[in-house]
């Protein structure tokens, strides 16, 4: 939300996060992303978690893990 300001192209990743994307890099955000990875970090982060992601792709992790640390309990 925060880097398209809502304005995005509705992107869905796993079947289950759903991110709005910027049109110019939709193509780096994959519809199936290390289902098994993202699985299990979805179970472990929980509200108010602090999350440190050192990876060099796009930033799918990213997304993900600030959605899930922001979710309600």
């Amino acid at each position: 939300m925060w880097s398209t300001r809502g304005q995005g192209l509705l992107q869905t990743v796993n079947g289950r996060e759903r991110f709005r994307i910027d049109p110019r890099h939709r193509m780096h955000l994959l519809e199936t992303y290390e289902p098994a990875v993202a699985a299990y970090l979805r179970e472990r982060v929980r509200r108010g978690s602090c999350c440190v992601n050192a990876r060099a792709h796009f930033g799918i992790y990213t997304l993900c893990l600030s959605e899930w640390a922001e979710r309600s309990p």
